[in-house]
């Protein structure tokens, strides 16, 4: 994409704020230390020497710190585009997405509203529908879910039915707080 300027992330081992909140299932909880890849630490080093990366705060994830400072770059009048294969990016609107594993590889804006649908046995989508649904029926990969406390579960297909339906930001985020 010849970028103008290139900024690299990296998360922080040890967790972010997410890992102490009192949920009935830890944060994160699915995944073990203990299985990194074994170049990882390498890999960092070179990233920060080559690229001048920067090792996010414990309070954000690197897709947070992606999505604030696009937005920010949006606000100063210019293009951002997070390179990145992390699903949470496609719910940051307005934003190009460049996804390598995609084929062929292209830039993609996300839309304002966007959509949800099933890839396989996973919920993927963009735009506002995305990032509601998440809110509510969580993430596998984070092992949280919106209504983990909440007497009442909708489970992932009828919020996709709830929020496709929805044909403005108003009636997304009015779906939402139902």
């Amino acid at each position: 994409v010849w970028p103008d300027e290139t900024r690299v992330y990296l998360g922080k081992s040890g967790g972010t704020h997410r890992h102490s909140l009192p949920l009935p299932s830890p944060y994160k909880a699915n995944r073990q230390d203990s299985i990194k890849p074994h170049h990882l630490e390498n890999c960092k080093s070179h990233l920060i020497q080559k690229y001048n990366a920067v090792t996010c705060e414990a309070w954000y994830e690197t897709d947070d710190v992606l999505t604030i400072e696009a937005y920010a770059e949006l606000r100063k009048g210019n293009s951002p585009i997070i390179a990145t294969i992390d699903k949470d990016a496609y719910q940051t609107v307005g934003v190009d997405i460049l996804n390598w594993n995609v084929e062929p590889l292209a830039v993609h804006r996300i839309p304002a509203l966007g959509e949800i649908y099933q890839d396989k046995a996973q919920w993927k989508g963009e735009g506002l529908k995305f990032l509601c649904f998440q809110a509510i029926a969580g993430d596998n990969t984070d092992t949280y879910c919106g209504y983990d406390l909440s007497k009442v579960k909708t489970g992932p297909t009828k919020l996709a039915k709830l929020f496709n339906e929805t044909a403005t930001e108003a009636e997304c985020l009015r779906a939402l707080i139902r």
